[in-house]
């Protein structure tokens, strides 16, 4: 099993949005400025971990595979309740 201490900021970013509220991997990569495969990629891991789950949730509703919401898994979801993201201090 995966500790939080080990994952990316980014990782740690994603799941940090994830948790406050479900969201499409498109707007995952819109909010950490990120590609949509780069996103893709970043989140693989953690959905093989269960760190993050797949929900029903909103859709798009155009040509194309419809859009699938991911959530925080509830087991890290209060882990991660004081993080802070942002550049390391040197302080």
């Amino acid at each position: 099993m995966t500790r939080l201490a080990q994952l990316s900021q980014p990782e740690l970013a994603a799941l940090a949005m994830l948790r406050r509220a479900p969201m499409t991997r498109l707007q995952l990569a819109e909010r950490l400025g990120l590609s949509p495969s780069s996103v893709s990629r970043l989140l693989g891991p953690m959905l093989n971990q269960k760190l993050i789950l797949e929900v029903d949730g909103p859709t798009a509703h155009g040509a194309g595979r419809p859009a699938v919401a991911l959530k925080a898994s509830p087991k890290v979801a209060l882990g991660i309740g004081s993080l802070r993201l942002g550049p390391r201090s040197s302080a």
